[in-house]
């Protein structure tokens, strides 16, 4: 049981969910340009599909849309040995 404990929280930090809520007037576009969505707003709309509905370009303000994992850059420091 103790082991389960140490390792929950490590996964937790490692993968933190993004979240943006939509606001007035706001489109997928300019979301997945605001975050660099790789895909653009198709990749934003399939993540978000269920909670948007059948209509990508009826964003109802106030909805909470995950938002897709984007390409990390320089993730891990280069090697100069």
């Amino acid at each position: 049981m103790g082991r389960l404990a140490g390792v929950r929280p490590a996964l937790r930090a490692a993968s933190p969910a993004r979240t943006h809520v939509v606001r007035s007037g706001e489109t997928l576009g300019e979301i997945a340009e605001k975050y660099q969505v790789k895909g653009g707003w198709r990749a934003l709309y399939s993540a978000n599909r269920s909670t948007i509905g059948p209509d990508p370009g009826k964003l109802m303000a106030g909805t909470k849309l995950r938002l897709p994992e984007s390409p990390k850059k320089h993730s891990r420091p280069a090697d100069d040995d």
